[in-house]
């Protein structure tokens, strides 16, 4: 079952944020909250899910009476396109696996969020292109967002 797999095998239980290479995405815990991340970034979890591009984390959020939230984060240098590719590769294979464990079904497109956290800065024309393309492959929005360096509050990404 994929839900055991993320719990036992990926949760970060440390805080509700996640980084490398220099760059850092969170979304603090406010009272009533529940925020898990998971780092998704390792041979455990390509095997688990099949995929051979993975995003670096997924971090799930639920405020009641709200339906919760996936929210899909690659964090990248310059290469938006192939962020994407990570993000959709995993969105679309959790998807899946959740789809087939519970009995309510897959995670609807509107409780599914995707943010590319980049520090450099691509042409608008390709981030278009690239936006395009996801979301015609997923139905989820992709978010690019661009951070030189500190940390990447997701909080507007709930929204």
């Amino acid at each position: 079952m994929p839900l055991n797999f993320l719990l036992w095998n990926a949760l970060q239980t440390s805080d509700t944020s996640h980084g490398e290479a220099g760059k850092r995405v969170s979304l603090q815990r406010e009272a009533g909250e529940t925020v898990l991340v998971f780092h998704a970034d390792t041979p455990e979890f390509r095997r688990r899910f099949g995929v051979a591009h993975v995003c670096d984390a997924i971090f799930f959020y639920k405020r009641p009476p709200a339906q919760p939230l996936l929210l899909f984060v690659e964090l990248k240098g310059k290469e938006v396109a192939d962020g994407a590719t990570q993000l959709r590769e995993t969105l679309l294979a959790v998807r899946r696996e959740l789809a087939a464990a519970l009995r309510d079904g897959a995670p609807r497109a509107e409780q599914l969020r995707a943010v590319i956290v980049c520090s450099g800065v691509a042409s608008p024309r390709e981030h278009g292109r690239v936006r395009a393309e996801f979301e015609r492959a997923t139905s989820v929005p992709l978010l690019v967002k661009t951070v030189k360096r500190g940390t990447c509050d997701l909080r507007d990404v709930l929204r």
